[in-house]
């Protein structure tokens, strides 16, 4: 959100705080540290500051797109809330999404390890936080309370840690160890290894491409790929025929890293099949070995635990049926 103008706020409380009809259509507050409005166009967002009573308020239109923030919202949207202000509703159903595969339990088990997974960061963060306050504390009283604070959260992240290690015994057993969910910090290592046990055909779709994330180790990678005769196909650019200085920024960083790719592999051409166009899911597909689908913006993000971490994950699974699944789904991709 470093980029939203406080001035965007004060604009448009001057110009429509007054008025009596404006709608709240949907509140968020599953995001951690952020609340999300719709008013009419107007997405009112309100940023707490962690352990204090401090907040920001900052409003930007509707039908923009912020790249967090489109991520995190699309979660939620996963999860079954509905975001989206009638007007801007489009029939996005698609067939093979009501035919998959995974059965109702294995369902179950992959949200009970999603849950888990992000309330263990969750402890995990108040823990650091926690400890962080220990040699600011004053008298003795504050002291054995952060004591005790902290050593009630350590219980509790083993407590997870435990839990969230049966849940995941019990899908290894249930799907003879074919499907597990991939974690953020797991989703570089995935990608760099689809791309090098790839011998015929890679798919990689990710609704962003950045430079960060698509740098010379996967540029290069995927040119070692195509030259031992692997066809790879690349479906990206989410917003980026829109007008704007977010499509265009992200058209201009797309545009740019692919050109990078294709000044490598010239005189393949035919094996490199890169496809714009307007999509938001995120999946790859190595040969027949496995796919993975979910959150995670393969090309534009890198999982990495620094100051633009975000917790993702995707489903991996190395069962034919589901591999066909995510097949068809991509013919329907690059041949519309």
């Amino acid at each position: 959100l470093g980029s939203i103008r406080i001035d965007e706020f004060k604009d448009y409380d001057r110009s429509y705080g007054q008025r009596n009809d404006k709608t709240e259509i949907v509140e968020v507050s599953d995001i951690k540290d952020v609340k999300l409005r719709y008013r009419g166009d107007i997405v009112m967002v309100k940023l707490y500051t962690p352990n204090s009573n401090k907040s920001t308020f900052v409003a930007y239109r509707a039908q923009q797109y912020l790249e967090e923030e489109t991520a995190a919202i699309q979660r939620l949207a996963d999860r079954g809330v509905d975001l989206v202000p009638e007007e801007y509703k489009i029939d996005r159903s698609i067939s093979w999404m009501s035919s998959q595969s995974t059965s109702k339990e294995e369902s179950t088990i992959l949200s009970s390890i999603d849950e888990l997974h992000s309330a263990s960061v969750l402890v995990e963060y108040d823990t650091a936080e926690a400890k962080a306050t220990q040699g600011t504390t004053q008298g003795d009283k504050e002291r054995a309370d952060l004591t005790a604070r902290i050593e009630k959260l350590e219980r509790e992240k083993d407590d997870l840690a435990n839990q969230l290690a049966d849940r995941e015994d019990s899908l290894k057993e249930l799907t003879s160890g074919q499907v597990r969910l991939i974690k953020t910090d797991e989703h570089r290592h995935l990608l760099l290894d689809a791309i090098a046990r790839a011998s015929s055909e890679l798919t990689l779709v990710s609704a962003w491409i950045d430079p960060y994330a698509f740098d010379d180790q996967v540029r290069h990678s995927l040119y070692a790929a195509i030259q031992r005769g692997v066809m790879v196909r690349i479906a990206w650019g989410l917003g980026t025929r829109r007008r704007g200085p977010d499509a265009e920024r992200n058209r201009a960083k797309g545009d740019a890293a692919l050109r990078k790719l294709r000044q490598l592999v010239r005189g393949r051409g035919n094996q490199l099949v890169i496809k714009r166009t307007e999509t938001h899911e995120k999946f790859i597909i190595c040969d027949d070995l496995f796919c993975a689908h979910g959150s995670f913006n393969w090309l534009s993000y890198r999982g990495e635990r620094d100051e633009g971490y975000r917790r993702e994950t995707s489903c991996y699974s190395e069962r034919q049926e589901d591999i066909n699944l995510w097949k068809q789904n991509a013919a329907t991709l690059f041949n519309t």
